[in-house]
Formats: C-alpha cells, sequence, structure tokens
C-alpha cells in the first residue's frame, strides 16, 4: 500500500492549504497528458488524485490516520489550520 502522505511529499500534520499546494505541485509532475498520455504516468496519477480525495476529506482522512497508524494522535483538521 503507498503511503498517501509520502505520494504528495506532506507531513501527516499538514494543513489543508499546504496538502493542496503539494497537490497541485506533483500533479503538474506526473501528469498523463505531459508525457505523451504515458501508461506509467497515467497510473502515477491515479495514484496521487485518489491520495489527494482521501487525505483531503477530513472524514475519510481521519479514517486513514487511524488505519495507517492506530496510536497516533488525531488532529482535527481545525486544529491543523492553526497550527503552523
Amino acid at each position: 500500500m503507498t503511503d498517501h502522505y509520502q505520494l504528495l511529499g506532506v507531513d501527516a500534520n499538514c494543513t489543508f492549504k499546504e496538502l493542496k499546494k503539494a497537490y497541485y505541485r506533483r500533479a503538474k509532475e506526473c501528469h498523463p497528458d505531459r508525457f505523451n498520455n504515458s501508461l506509467v504516468k497515467t497510473e502515477e496519477f491515479k495514484l496521487l488524485v485518489a491520495a489527494f480525495d482521501v487525505l483531503s476529506d477530513p472524514e475519510k482522512r481521519r479514517k486513514y490516520d487511524l488505519e495507517r497508524s492506530p496510536e497516533a494522535e488525531y488532529i482535527p483538521p481545525s486544529r491543523r489550520e492553526n497550527s503552523v
């Protein structure tokens, strides 16, 4: 299983703003249209989109974080936005 945070190149406590910025940066690096619709880049892009889908939704992110590391402290999105 690919770690969504590593795929996007962000820390597990990142804010939505940081997550979004990392997603757009990575999307530019692997968008299939930039690589003649390469199958490898298409698959990489699909993984990237799936990771962003999970991490950008507070409830999906909470579930993912708990599955990833059950003993980790969950930081609600409202507290993430304020911690920098």
